[in-house]
């Protein structure tokens, strides 16, 4: 991938070929088909297949890719988008995931904040400058996730 970004700097990232053709080409071999598989596959392809899942419950494609739409789009309305930060402090769990996938899908940076952590290393663990996160994630009662600007 460092070559692809070398040979094309201006490229976005998510265009840039993750692996060379050669490894391509090895791995294809490794796993016993004559070509490389598909790359743009979506969640709906995957449809009602287990996506996720925990002690407590499962996530199917269809409905981690709705869940993650569906936030997503709560966080662009609280500003989320490039060169912004999603602070997620949530326990480890689907909710959690959830809260990557859609950070990711806003096009924003995420920081994780484990909740069992005290405020004052919570504080410490955040990058400097401090950049305010637009957003914070964190458990909320009924509803997976509260948020906060």
């Amino acid at each position: 991938m460092l070559a692809a970004i070398l040979a094309a700097p201006g490229q976005p990232i998510g265009t840039l070929p993750l692996t060379s053709t050669a490894d391509q080409a090895l791995l294809a071999a490794w796993a016993g088909q004559a070509q490389v598989p598909c790359t743009g596959w979506t969640f709906e392809s995957f449809g009602e297949r287990t996506a996720l899942t925990s002690p407590q419950a499962r996530l199917s494609y269809a409905e981690l890719d709705r869940r993650c739409g569906q936030l997503a789009t709560l966080l662009r309305a609280r500003g989320a988008g490039p060169e912004r930060v999603v602070a997620i402090r949530l326990a480890d769990g689907l909710d959690t995931a959830v809260a990557i996938l859609a950070a990711w899908r806003a096009e924003a940076a995420f920081v994780y904040l484990d909740p069992a952590l005290p405020p004052s290393a919570r504080r410490r663990s955040w990058p400097k400058p401090r950049r305010w996160p637009c957003s914070t994630m964190r458990p909320g009662g009924a509803r997976p996730w509260r948020m906060r600007r």
